[in-house]
């Protein structure tokens, strides 16, 4: 088990559990912050959608003790993609004006989520690739 990915998958996952928390108790703070008006219908899709940012926080605690494998591989780049595609979209956003340019520090913290989760996904396993004993007990280029 990775300890750097052990405490960002953790953390992220309380992070995607807080979000429809947020939009539970309080939808208007992001719609204001964005420069959205606060209607009923957005306030119902943004916490319809958030639901989906708790089932990563799910995901990503549930593989936050696993080695590096192919399961915890797919959990990484589902999340890395689908925040940095939130990011795209919201930058796309706020240069078309259907959003105002405090959506720029949501984009922020999904470039920085997805970043660190990379970080640790594929540092952690080059890593355990780097140290792991080789198959027929030889060294071969790139050992330490």
């Amino acid at each position: 088990m990775s300890r750097a990915y052990f405490w960002v998958a953790t953390i992220l996952a309380v992070y995607c559990w807080l979000i429809p928390v947020a939009w539970l108790l309080a939808p208007s703070v992001p719609l204001t912050s964005w420069g959205l008006e606060i209607e009923p219908v957005a306030a119902w899709f943004g916490l319809r959608a958030s639901v989906g940012t708790a089932g990563f926080g799910i995901a990503l605690f549930l593989v936050r003790r696993e080695p590096p494998s192919r399961g915890r591989l797919a959990v990484s780049v589902a999340f890395i993609a689908a925040w940095l595609t939130w990011a795209a979209y919201g930058v796309y956003s706020v240069l078309t004006d259907a959003a105002g340019v405090g959506l720029l520090a949501t984009v922020g913290v999904e470039i920085v989520a997805a970043a660190v989760l990379a970080w640790a996904e594929f540092g952690t396993r080059r890593r355990a690739e780097r140290n792991a004993p080789s198959v027929d007990g030889l060294a071969h280029p790139g050992d330490r």
